[in-house]
């Protein structure tokens, strides 16, 4: 099993591909999605915690096509490029039809970089 970066894109329905992106190797891209994701989250549901291969994670959902265009607009990675190409083959541009979800999630380390209060008692 491929191990998870700090943030990974989900694309799900019948895309169904995952790009895992690390602040170190993929500075650019882990900056860009971030950032995004921040400023752009759908604000229903919100930010969640979720548990994903035993690592807790920061979850948002964002509106595919304006996400889409964006990565393919500013983000020049390879995987990035990799991950649009096959999300575009699966989505239909007529309108009226249903784009598949996309979620972007960010280890929880990046959030809370310092540990609990509890943790740190002597």
């Amino acid at each position: 099993m491929e191990s998870r970066g700090q943030l990974f894109i989900h694309i799900a329905g019948p895309a169904g591909m995952t790009v895992n992106i690390c602040n170190i190797s993929d500075a650019e891209a882990f900056s860009g999605v971030l950032t995004y994701a921040l400023y752009h989250f759908s604000r229903n549901p919100g930010w969640f915690q979720a548990t994903v291969d035993g690592e807790k994670f920061f979850a948002c959902q964002t509106q595919t096509l304006p996400f889409l265009y964006f990565l393919d607009h500013r983000i020049a990675t390879a995987q990035i490029k990799a991950f649009f190409t096959h999300a575009m083959q699966h989505i239909c541009l007529a309108s009226g039809s249903k784009d598949p979800d996309v979620w972007i999630a960010v280890h929880e380390g990046i959030f809370l970089p310092l540990p609990h209060p509890e943790e740190n008692q002597t």
